[in-house]
C-alpha cells in the first residue's frame, strides 16, 4: 500500500513540474513578444488571429524564415541573428498559437 502512495505521489509531482515548465516557457514568450513585438502588432489577440494554428507552425518553421522574409527591417533582420532570441523563438511560437484563429480564445472586441 506505502509503494502503491509513493507512485502515485511521484506522478503527481512529475505531472506539476511538467506542467509548471510549459507555463513558464508560455510566459516567456509573453515577455518575448511584449518586448520584440508589441510595438509594431499592438496585441497578441489580432497578431494571432491573423492565421489558424497550420499556418503559424508553417511560420515558425526553419527558424521562423517565413517571419524573417515578412520583416525586411535591419532591426528584424538583426533580432534574428542574435542566440538568445533563437533559443526563446519556440516560447514565442506557443505563445501566439495560443491566440490562433482556430484556438477557441475569442477575439478582444475594443
Amino acid at each position: 500500500m506505502k509503494m502503491i502512495f509513493l507512485i502515485i505521489l511521484i506522478l503527481l509531482n512529475a505531472h506539476l513540474l511538467i506542467g509548471s515548465e510549459i507555463k513558464n516557457k508560455f510566459l516567456e514568450g509573453g515577455k518575448v513578444f511584449v518586448k520584440k513585438c508589441k510595438h509594431c502588432h499592438d496585441r497578441r489577440h489580432k497578431l494571432g488571429k491573423k492565421y489558424t494554428k497550420q499556418q503559424w507552425n508553417e511560420y515558425f518553421n526553419n527558424e521562423a524564415q517565413l517571419i524573417k522574409d515578412r520583416h525586411p527591417e535591419h532591426e528584424v533582420k538583426d533580432l534574428f541573428k542574435k542566440k538568445r532570441f533563437l533559443k526563446r523563438l519556440p516560447y514565442l511560437k506557443m505563445y501566439i498559437i495560443e491566440y490562433a484563429k482556430d484556438s477557441g480564445i475569442p477575439s478582444e472586441t475594443n
